[in-house]
């Protein structure tokens, strides 16, 4: 009885197993619907211009005053910073709450006034620090040429090798520093491009570092005339 059982069991499974093995594959089901697409979110606000190649060519080009600076900082550390600035965004620009010249010559026939002032980058209303030069030629061209110089740093960070900084403030006047030299000094009137070489010495007392100074500098800028009609008779 045991046996008819067991043989009873097995019929029915090899009948299963062949039944399976000899079906075949049921049909794909069909495919789902694509869900719908969201809706676009709104547009970002516009971010800012940025400075091009050619706004900043634009503002250089009207030449650079160039500078080095060697001196001693107050506590003993030698520093050499070479600086140069090169931005001149306009002939007048408000600044201080007043009509401040940047960029301008007035020639006369027995003197020639230079006020030129560069920026060491690209100038805003609320951080910047310049060079200015204020020079004056008195009888061009004559054996009796002389000249007035004064020169302008304004808050101009100078970066020691440690990785700290200290800022010049300064106003140098040629009368008021030490072995005073210009050289290479021309200016032509075509162009308008004036070169000019200089050196001075400052003495502790009179700088921010407190020990004496050396600045020597090159400029080589383009300066704008204003133009004055003809008048009428």
């Amino acid at each position: 009885m045991k046996n008819t059982y067991i043989k009873t069991i097995l019929a029915c499974c090899l009948v299963i197993f062949l039944a399976c093995e000899g079906g075949e594959d049921g049909a794909n089901g069909i495919d789902g619907l694509n869900g719908i697409d969201g809706t676009d979110g709104s547009d970002g606000t516009d971010g800012t211009d940025g400075i091009t190649d050619a706004l900043y060519e634009e503002l250089a080009q009207y030449g650079t005053i160039s500078l080095t600076i060697e001196g001693t900082r107050a506590d003993d550390i030698a520093f050499t910073e070479e600086a140069v600035f090169s931005y001149a965004p306009t002939v007048l620009m408000s600044s201080w709450g007043s009509s401040y010249e940047t960029n301008i010559v007035n020639i006369e026939e027995d003197e020639i006034y230079f006020s030129v002032s560069r920026f060491s980058g690209t100038p805003n209303d609320d951080d910047y620090s310049f060079a200015a030069l204020y020079f004056m030629v008195s009888d061009p061209g004559e054996e009796t040429e002389s000249y007035e110089f004064d020169l302008e740093l304004n808050s101009y960070a100078v970066i020691t090798d440690d990785l700290q900084y200290f800022i010049l403030d300064q106003y140098f006047e040629d009368d008021s520093v030490e072995n005073f030299e210009i050289t290479n000094y021309s200016f032509d009137q075509e162009t308008n491009n004036l070169l000019l070489s200089f050196t001075f010495e400052v003495l502790g007392e009179d700088n921010e570092t407190g020990n004496d100074m050396t600045v020597s500098g090159e400029i080589d800028i383009i300066a704008l005339e204003e133009y004055e009609a003809p008048i009428s008779g």
